[in-house]
């Protein structure tokens, strides 16, 4: 990369998501169509909040959300060159955003959940799934279902598309930062303390499967196609299912 920023989100863009878009620090955007060899700058002039989450448009591969700090929503139609700043519909930090069926499904501080059915032209609130001081970090989604976690370790589930969630119990109290489905099915989320745990059942139950207390995981994501688990965090460390 050629900035000394921090990069807190990406994601892949564009016709069969060929290109890649990175996120963080106010108004800095990069992208890469080399598979990350090479970076370009963009334009986020008019990003005035830190990014937190980044995601393709459910509807069209050019369109990137991007959801930040101060309730920030941001949109680009050229796969993530350039950005316009978007009407949000919650002034709570947004820390993590995902593509469902029909639908962009963004949550946040104190369980604030935000969600688009115009791959993020226009944001409605949602009813949110957990109480004031119970925040959610990672969203993640396949077709209808769509999982959040955060702050002690909770897990919340919708089967509609974010309209509508549930809690689903936890086997860890530590904050959970990201959340995945993998193509081969299984869920897998990670956070602090190095926790990973996963579901087998479209996020409906959860067992603990590692706590490697050296470091903290920030993110999550797996391989193609094989489907297997990677999450990252702390120091450069990096883990495979």
């Amino acid at each position: 990369m050629p900035s000394g920023d921090d990069f807190y989100a990406a994601c892949h863009a564009g016709v069969e998501g060929t290109r890649l878009v990175a996120m963080g620090t106010a108004g800095v955007v990069f992208y890469s169509d080399n598979g990350g060899a090479n970076w370009t700058a963009g334009n986020g002039a008019a990003i005035a909040k830190d990014v937190r989450g980044v995601s393709r448009g459910h509807a069209a591969d050019a369109v990137v959300v991007a959801v930040g700090d101060s309730g920030g929503c941001y949109r680009s139609t050229d796969a993530g060159a350039t950005w316009g700043v978007v009407v949000s519909a919650t002034a709570a930090d947004l820390y993590a955003v995902t593509r469902c069926q029909g639908a962009m499904v963004a949550v946040g501080f104190d369980g604030q959940v935000v969600r688009s059915t115009n791959s993020g032209s226009t944001w409605a609130s949602i009813i949110g799934p957990v109480n004031a001081g119970e925040h959610l970090y990672g969203v993640s989604a396949w077709l209808l279902t769509v999982v959040a976690v955060g702050a002690g370790g909770i897990i919340r589930i919708s089967e509609d598309g974010g309209l509508s969630w549930k809690p689903v119990p936890s086997p860890t109290t530590m904050t959970l930062r990201a959340v995945h489905r993998s193509p081969s099915g299984r869920w897998t989320a990670a956070g602090f303390g190095g926790t990973i745990i996963q579901s087998l059942d479209e996020g409906k139950t959860w067992v603990l499967r590692q706590v490697l207390s050296f470091t903290d995981l920030w993110a999550v994501g797996s391989d193609w196609p094989v489907g297997r688990a990677v999450a990252a965090g702390e120091d450069g460390n990096i883990f495979v299912e």
